[in-house]
């Protein structure tokens, strides 16, 4: 203390690390999909008919499709479709029925014409809801990599033999951002960040 020459030598090591997880909400709900299914269309003409994506097929209990292909059906001959209803709350077509393509000339609509001979029943789908809890759990395991990979690159400076010991690392998040929506439905979102070892 009275030596004014004393000194220690040291210095200050830091390492900045980044990385990225993907992450898939805990949470699953089970989602009433549209209905869809495969309509056969029968053209009884002598011309082909073409028929463009989004043709509109009213059902007997007047639940209307539309067709996700433009389609051309040959004359005299059949075309198999698929279909999607507007109606999300639609229930189960029963078959066998018929359909009546809008767009045509009423004179054509006994000519040209849906059919199925299977039923179309409604789907349901599992869907994903991300959580406030999947967010911070998804930060926690970031925070978690990226130390761990901080750790091993700032134990991989050149500093002789020497061992630095855990309670002298201080850690900081300085960088944090995610893709997740709270309530909302989402397959998978992503967790960034930034880490300062020092």
């Amino acid at each position: 203390e009275k030596n004014n020459s004393f000194s220690i030598r040291g210095e200050i090591l830091e390492q900045e690390i980044s990385d990225t997880l993907a992450v898939r909400p805990a949470k699953t709900e089970s989602k009433s999909q549209k209905l869809s299914g495969s309509i056969t269309i029968v053209n009884n003409t002598a011309k082909d008919q073409p028929l463009v994506a989004g043709t509109r097929l009213l059902s007997e209990k007047d639940i209307l499709f539309r067709t996700e292909k433009t389609i051309t059906v040959l004359a005299r001959q059949s075309v198999q479709v698929e279909a999607k209803a507007d109606d999300a709350a639609a229930e189960e077509i029963t078959a066998p029925q018929k359909f009546t393509i809008v767009a045509l000339w009423p004179g054509l609509q006994d000519k040209i014409y849906g059919t199925i001979s299977e039923p179309i029943a409604p789907q349901t789908e599992i869907i994903r809801i991300t959580a406030q809890g999947d967010i911070d759990k998804a930060k926690l395991d970031l925070e978690k990599k990226l130390y761990s990979e901080g750790l091993a690159a700032l134990r991989a400076q050149n500093i002789g033999n020497l061992q630095i010991p855990d309670n002298l690392i201080i850690k900081e998040m300085i960088d944090f951002s995610h893709t997740g929506s709270v309530n909302e439905e989402q397959e998978e979102f992503e967790v960034s960040g930034k880490m300062r070892l020092t």
